[in-house]
């Protein structure tokens, strides 16, 4: 296997292992890729958070220049812990990037929002070739 698509698809697999050990601290949802443009989910992860956005920022036509970010809200009483894996697939559903995120040091703290940036490792045609992306939450224990 050659060494430019094990980091991939080890990010892949941790996203599927992510999705299929699923319970109520996990969310995840399939939305059609639209970058450059603000989508706003407000959905509850549970736990007391909330996903608010998520952009998709693209800066050229790598791989190397895209990245997602989820707005994430903690309206609970107590600081939380959480990480976001993001996969962008193409119109055949197959993985063309994939990416992981999250509080790095410290977790959310209640009554605050932030921006967690998660930068995708891709291959093949290039963001140009993406048609859909799911996005997976983990709110820890």
């Amino acid at each position: 296997m050659r060494r430019g698509f094990r980091l991939p698809i080890a990010l892949a697999l941790a996203l599927v292992a992510a999705i299929a050990s699923a319970h109520a601290g996990t969310y995840s949802k399939t939305f059609l890729f639209k970058p450059g443009v603000d989508l706003e989910v407000g959905e509850d992860l549970g736990d007391g958070l909330r996903l608010d956005s998520l952009r998709f920022d693209v800066a050229g036509e790598s791989w190397g220049t895209l990245r997602a970010v989820a707005t994430v809200s903690n309206l609970g009483k107590a600081a939380k812990m959480f990480s976001v894996a993001v996969a962008v697939l193409d119109d055949g559903g197959r993985l063309l990037a994939a990416g992981n995120g999250g509080p790095k040091l410290f977790p959310l703290r209640a009554g605050r929002q932030g921006p967690f940036k998660v930068s995708l490792t891709g291959f093949g045609d290039g963001p140009a070739a993406a048609t859909q992306f799911k996005i997976a939450i983990h709110v820890s224990d």
